[in-house]
């Protein structure tokens, strides 16, 4: 995220990008704020991740 865009005022300002961050991101936007997701790192996830197994099922690690 840019300089520029911390500039703008937002209703809501989530910290963390895990599951429940993205979660309260989707939950604001669809009740009509504006809302931005600050993280510390680059990616969004928190600490879970999800990996496919080599049988193609989905595993949850944290």
């Amino acid at each position: 995220m840019s300089v520029e865009q911390f500039k703008t005022n937002y209703d809501v300002v989530i910290v963390g990008a895990g599951f429940a961050g993205m979660y309260q991101l989707h939950k604001a936007r669809e009740l009509g704020f504006s809302a931005v997701v600050i993280d510390g790192n680059a990616e969004v996830g928190g600490c879970g991740t999800v990996r496919l197994s080599a049988d193609g099922q989905a595993e949850a690690h944290t």
